[in-house]
């Protein structure tokens, strides 16, 4: 081990004077979940969902729910939250929602008068940086519930006090229920995202069973934002997508492609409009780079055929491609019953042949 790392590790274990001052004064302090309206919420998956109402209950044992292959962070706990915007996955970071997309896209509602003498806020731990995060960025509202020392609370919590408490994730604004199984009550309601999972969940359970628009519309989003990033890496090639700033999508099927090099852009309009898409120059612009030489950098526009329900338009269909020059085949013919069994090679218009008949 290097003298460095020694020094490193004697300065944690011994911190000066100082820093041991402003570790004492800047422990203990907490935050406990808030009630938002009348009801706690379960979000789950769709997979998840199916086996809740087929069993009738909600699971905390830690076997069950390995035999079932779900994932539990809290052994024999059963957890809610108080809004269905606030566990849309098991990713803390908001941000990453918006990569990887959401996977809690269903949810049980039930009031929160029914769950009170089971259920308890979570604990939260957090440090001066973080309180001081909470205030500037707007969110002081955490704080109605903060103390300074854990004491009080380990009173309130007993033996339990390890079991609710975490750290940092204060935005799940969780509740917990000690226990391996918890039969639905009669008021429970239950919330999808599709109108395939309505009429499943219909089938499954004599509980109301509502269709959630903005989960819909949100999961449509993001899913639809993944596919289009794919697709262009996929015909501009990895070398070039990586060069590429930042893709995003503007509205409905219409996406920037930001910080092109002027010299990576002939080529990633020549594959985008070999593959049936409209490019456009939006504006174009100098930069400097780290030798201080200017380099020329446009922003390009994509015109990728969707209308406002993420249908794809005539002329494109999003997962279908010619597998000889990567040309997607047009709508009509994959409408067309006769043309679902035609090869994608004889849908292109260039390698098959097959021009649209509209």
């Amino acid at each position: 081990m290097g003298a460095g790392n020694q020094k490193a590790i004697e300065l944690i274990r011994n911190p000066p004077e100082g820093e041991k001052a402003r570790r004492e004064l800047n422990k203990d302090y907490y935050i406990t979940s808030f009630l938002e309206d009348g009801y706690l919420y379960h979000t789950t998956t769709w997979t998840s969902l199916r086996d809740i109402l087929r069993e009738g209950f909600l699971a905390g044992d830690p076997t069950y729910l390995k035999n079932k292959r779900v994932h539990q962070l809290h052994p024999h706990m059963i957890c809610f939250t108080t809004s269905k915007w606030r566990h849309l996955s098991n990713l803390p970071l908001p941000g990453w929602i918006g990569m990887v997309g959401i996977t809690h896209i269903c949810y049980l509602r039930i009031p929160f008068p029914i769950l009170k003498d089971r259920v308890k806020p979570v604990i939260y731990s957090l440090d001066e940086d973080e309180i001081r995060g909470l205030i500037t960025g707007g969110h002081a509202y955490y704080l109605a519930t903060l103390r300074q020392g854990g004491d009080g609370l380990r009173e309130e919590y007993g033996e339990l006090f390890k079991d609710y408490l975490y750290h940092t994730w204060y935005g799940e604004n969780e509740w917990r229920m000690r226990g391996d199984k918890y039969p639905l009550p009669p008021e429970t309601e239950v919330y999808v995202s599709t109108r395939h999972q309505l009429k499943v969940a219909q089938t499954l359970t004599g509980f109301p069973v509502h269709l959630d628009r903005e989960i819909m519309e949100l999961n449509d989003r993001l899913a639809v934002r993944n596919r289009v990033q794919r697709r262009i890496r996929r015909i501009v090639g990895e070398d070039l997508y990586k060069r590429i700033k930042a893709v995003e999508e503007t509205k409905g099927g219409e996406v920037t492609l930001y910080d092109v090099k002027r010299s990576d852009a002939k080529t990633i309009i020549e594959h985008l409009t070999e593959s049936g898409y409209r490019v456009e120059k939006t504006w174009e612009f100098e930069r400097y780079e780290k030798d201080g030489e200017e380099e020329p950098y446009v922003d390009l526009f994509v015109n990728m055929s969707m209308n406002h329900h993420h249908r794809w338009s005539h002329g494109m269909f999003p997962d279908s491609v010619c597998l000889i020059c990567g040309r997607q085949r047009c709508l009509c013919w994959v409408e067309n019953t006769h043309a679902r069994a035609v090869t994608l090679e004889q849908n292109c218009p260039v390698h098959g042949g097959s021009k649209c008949s509209s």
